[in-house]
């Protein structure tokens, strides 16, 4: 399966993996996004280190995203939960309610 630029063309016939949805969604870290706008990917193997969540939806499975996100609260609400988050990786949070769960 061809990735390119992070784009999968979906066909209904063809079994995609965790791995493959992931990449597409493009996960990126919240605090660098929203304090000066860089996109800094959140690499597989720091989704359990940092607050990430993804900027592009590819189906209906796949979580709130960024600019999502920013339609409903303020940067400054979204960054206050990024750090709790950052701080306790232990917790999961409902970011349609920005609150730990």
């Amino acid at each position: 399966m061809q990735l390119q630029k992070n784009i999968i063309e979906w066909n209904t016939d063809k079994t995609y993996t965790f791995i493959d949805v992931w990449r597409c969604e493009k996960w990126v870290m919240i605090i660098p996004f929203l304090k000066s706008g860089r996109v800094v990917d959140c690499k597989r193997e720091l989704r359990y280190k940092k607050a990430c969540l993804p900027i592009k939806r590819i189906n209906h499975a796949t979580p709130i995203t960024l600019p999502e996100l920013l339609k409903l609260y303020s940067k400054k609400d979204i960054l206050e939960m990024a750090r709790k988050k950052n701080k306790n990786m232990g917790k999961l949070v409902n970011w349609h309610k920005l609150e730990f769960y």
